[in-house]
């Protein structure tokens, strides 16, 4: 079950990891395909685990050690043998903080081209109804 300051790490393909960081998330079954780490929060922020096991050079490590061919899947044993060598807690909150800000600029730039997209195409059906 799911709690908060647990991470659920998907273990096949995509691999992903997904930090439990409100109360309204806990309390959901994983399903068999997926881990929950629960890491000593005063060595490492969970949500900074989560952003590290997402770093596209982890995701590839995984996917050289995946254990399935047809399913490509990594072992619960391969996630515990990980070894990190966390930052300093102050360096891991700048960091998720720097991610945060990263996606919802992504995210702003993204609405944004959707915004405009709109824009121009209400206005090439202005122009076409204008020169008929």
């Amino acid at each position: 079950m799911t709690r908060r300051g647990a991470v659920v790490v998907r273990l096949n393909f995509p691999y992903s990891a997904v930090y439990v960081d409100s109360e309204e998330n806990e309390g959901f079954v994983v399903s068999s395909n997926c881990a929950i780490v629960r890491p000593d929060a005063r060595v490492v922020s969970p949500a900074y685990l989560a952003w590290f096991l997402n770093l596209p050079e982890i995701r590839r490590r995984w996917a050289r050690y995946s254990v399935s061919v047809a399913l490509s899947a990594i072992s619960v044993e391969s996630l515990r043998d990980l070894k990190i060598s966390p930052p300093s807690l102050e360096t891991q909150a700048e960091v998720v903080r720097f991610d945060a800000l990263a996606r919802r600029e992504v995210e702003l730039l993204r609405k944004l081209a959707d915004a405009k997209e709109k824009y121009y195409a209400c206005l090439a059906r202005q122009i076409n109804a204008a020169t008929r």
